[in-house]
């Protein structure tokens, strides 16, 4: 009996559990935005350090 009344007791709020879920979901879309960026800004420095390495090769070949 002591068990159920504690169970009812700890009902969910739905309108908090709601929140929560909203909360969740914009932290899921700041990590993929963040992981897009840094995937971007890797892809960047990439190609930047293969310009760089090739224009090193051009002087160095001269």
């Amino acid at each position: 009996m002591r068990e159920g009344h504690k169970c009812s007791k700890r009902k969910i709020n739905p309108t908090r559990f709601r929140k929560q879920i909203v909360w969740n979901q914009n932290i899921n879309k700041v990590g993929i935005f963040f992981y897009l960026n840094l995937w971007g800004f890797l892809w960047c420095g990439a190609g930047l350090m293969r310009l760089v390495f090739e224009i090193f090769d051009r002087v160095l070949e001269k």
